[in-house]
């Protein structure tokens, strides 16, 4: 499967993730969630061959710009 089909997959989840959660105060739980995916992904990439597809530099270079950040949706106080 392509780097850009997976990135598709993911922001979709990431989208629906933070719609669903994206309430007042609680943009630290969506962050770290953000966090963990960056994690996995990074692994997930790493893992399609013997020698290492991504350094962490070049993934947050290459591959974090073009996930979905976290964000708000919903706010309590409107």
């Amino acid at each position: 499967m392509e780097i850009n089909d997976f990135i598709k997959r993911i922001n979709l989840r990431l989208g629906g993730h933070y719609r669903y959660y994206g309430v007042t105060d609680n943009s630290k739980g969506i962050t770290k969630y953000y966090r963990e995916v960056l994690k996995c992904f990074y692994k997930v990439l790493n893992r399609r061959s013997q020698k290492r597809s991504f350094t962490w530099d070049k993934y947050k270079l290459y591959i974090e710009p073009r996930l979905m950040k976290p964000k708000l949706y919903v706010s309590v106080f409107n």
